[in-house]
């Protein structure tokens, strides 16, 4: 089975994201539903056994939840591959502490850290036959393109199937992360003072 972690896009986000994926040709863009935030590949041919010891490992991540904004458009260029387009996340200390703590539990399961430094982005196209010139003009016009920010409150392990269309993603588990302590403590006021109320219902 193929794994991957990540932060899949709320829908408004990714709808957003969608209205800038065209005006290049021979593009496989990634369909919104399809965008996320990886966090972590675990491979092509990952066991059932092997699954459920990820799933109970990142089951014991505890991280407070965070805010993202996707912000700026760029090009990996790779030797072996037509490259892709990216959009990046303004820099943000927790989304590379929670990166951090699932490397370091899936490192008890057998899974060795990571050798590349991470680089939070979302994949939003995969280049094939496009030429540089028409990409760089691309980037004149998009590489500022931001969204609105959104809470983090969960990440995602999900499973991928490669077909000729593009790659069909399954989600296997969710894993919620924490509430800041001052919603902690709001909730958890709002639900006292709620209580006659809930009951009356």
């Amino acid at each position: 089975m193929r794994l991957f972690i990540a932060i899949p896009l709320p829908e408004e986000i990714s709808e957003r994201v969608a209205g800038v994926c065209r005006g290049l040709p021979d593009v496989r863009w990634v369909s919104p539903e399809r965008m996320h935030l990886t966090l972590r590949f675990l491979g092509d041919d990952i066991s059932p056994e092997r699954m459920e010891a990820v799933v109970d490992v990142l089951a014991t991540v505890r991280c407070p939840g965070f805010v993202l904004r996707p912000r700026g458009i760029g090009r990996f260029m790779h030797p072996r591959s037509p490259g892709v387009l990216w959009l990046g996340v303004h820099e943000e200390p927790a989304l590379r502490e929670l990166h951090r703590r699932i490397d370091s539990r899936l490192s008890s399961v057998g899974f060795a850290s990571e050798k590349r430094a991470f680089e939070p982005h979302i994949t939003i196209a995969r280049l094939k036959g496009v030429s540089d010139s028409r990409v760089l003009e691309y980037l004149q016009l998009h590489g500022e393109f931001a969204t609105d920010s959104f809470e983090v409150e969960d990440f995602v392990l999900f499973s991928s199937v490669l077909r000729p269309g593009g790659a069909q993603h399954e989600i296997e588990e969710v894993f919620p992360l924490e509430l800041p302590a001052a919603n902690s403590d709001s909730g958890a006021a709002a639900g006292q003072g709620g209580e006659g109320a809930a009951h009356e219902g």
